[in-house]
C-alpha cells in the first residue's frame, strides 16, 4: 500500500517579501528586482511538495516491485 503525506498548505503573509521597484533617472540601467508574490509562493510549494510525494511514491513502488521480482525468482 502506498502513502501520500498530506502536506499542509499555510502561507503567513508575514513572511511574504515584496520588493518595490527599482527607482532610475534618465540614461541609467535598470536592475530588475524579484518580486515574490503571495500567489508564485503557493505554486512553488505545490511544486515542491507535488514532487516530492511523486518521488515517495514512485520510490515506494519500486521497492514493491522489487520485492516481488525477488518473490518470484526464488521459487523458480
Amino acid at each position: 500500500m502506498v502513502k501520500i503525506k498530506e502536506v499542509a498548505m499555510n502561507i503567513k503573509i508575514n513572511e511574504i517579501k515584496m520588493t518595490p521597484p527599482t527607482a532610475f533617472t534618465p540614461g541609467q540601467v535598470i536592475e530588475e528586482q524579484e518580486v515574490i508574490s503571495p500567489s508564485m509562493l503557493a505554486l512553488q510549494e505545490l511544486q515542491e511538495t507535488t514532487g516530492a510525494a511523486l518521488y515517495e511514491t514512485m520510490e515506494e513502488i519500486g521497492m514493491a516491485l522489487s520485492g516481488k521480482l525477488r518473490e518470484s525468482n526464488k521459487f523458480t
